[in-house]
């Protein structure tokens, strides 16, 4: 009975040294790797096409994945006014407020929204739209109440 036990107690050392082997020495030192192989990957794009932005973060990446030509996802807001607004007038007053605000750096506030994704060595980049008209990104829809929107 004793010999169960110390083979026992043995195993679970031996899982414990492994665990924490992972834990403390591998694990950190894969995520090293993909950090240093990201930021080499960034200071190519830089040089090699200077036409990339930043590169994109987990939660942008999805969209990047999607297919272009047909797409699944669709990025989208709506506005539902009581009233009426011309949508000259709208597309006016968020050029205004939305696209050209800044920060008091004098960085744009919302500069994805005007850009697209560009991939560079498998990674995906923002990348400045060549020919950004906001007609093309506004719909008018006009609402009567067919649909529960809200």
């Amino acid at each position: 009975m004793a010999l169960v036990s110390y083979k026992l107690v043995l195993l679970k050392l031996i899982l414990a040294v492994v665990f924490g082997l992972f834990i403390f020495v591998i694990f950190p030192l894969i995520v090293l790797v993909s950090v240093l192989f990201r930021t080499i990957i960034k200071i190519l794009a830089k040089l090699l096409r200077p036409d990339l932005g930043p590169i994109l973060n987990g939660m942008s990446a999805s969209i990047a994945l999607d297919n272009f030509k047909k797409p699944k996802y669709n990025l989208a807001m709506y506005f539902i006014i009581d009233g009426s607004l011309s949508i000259d007038n709208f597309q006016g007053q968020f050029f205004e407020t939305v696209l050209t605000k800044r920060t008091p750096l004098g960085n744009l506030y919302y500069p994805e929204l005007q850009q697209t994704v560009g991939t560079f060595l498998g990674f995906s980049f923002r990348r400045w739209e060549t020919n950004f008209q906001l007609r093309n990104h506004v719909r008018q829809y006009d609402y009567q109440k067919e649909l529960p929107l809200g």
